[in-house]
Parts: C-alpha cells; sequence; structure tokens
C-alpha cells in the first residue's frame, strides 16, 4: 500500500487477535494500518503496540479527542 511508504509493521494473530508492532510515520498511516487490519475476516480483536515517529502528531490528536 502506498499509503504506508516508510513505515514498518510487523503482525501477529493467534485466534482472532492481531498484534501489530513496528513504527508507523504519522496518525493517517496508524489509522490505514487499523482499519486494513479490522478489515481482515476473522479478526476480532487488535492489540496495537505500534508507534508513530512524530510524536507531536499523536499529542495533537490525543488533545483534540478529549
Amino acid at each position: 500500500d502506498p499509503a504506508l511508504d516508510g513505515s514498518y509493521v510487523a503482525v501477529a494473530s493467534r485466534r482472532g487477535t492481531v498484534t501489530l508492532s513496528g513504527v508507523v510515520r504519522s496518525a493517517e498511516q496508524l489509522a490505514r494500518v487499523l482499519q486494513t487490519a479490522m478489515a481482515v475476516a476473522g479478526v476480532r480483536h487488535i492489540d496495537n503496540a505500534l508507534e508513530v515517529d512524530n510524536p507531536a502528531e499523536m499529542s495533537g490528536l490525543v488533545q483534540g479527542t478529549r
């Protein structure tokens, strides 16, 4: 997926639970990865251990959701 260029995502799954780890470059990439994982048949839960390479961007996102 070209929208995920510059990111590194490791995926592990077991019994409907998907664990995502690695680094994405933006909040948009994080959302894209999560949406893609949830769209896979059989996925019931996601353990998100992804980090955003630009913490300032996530800080603004978190503040905006309060």
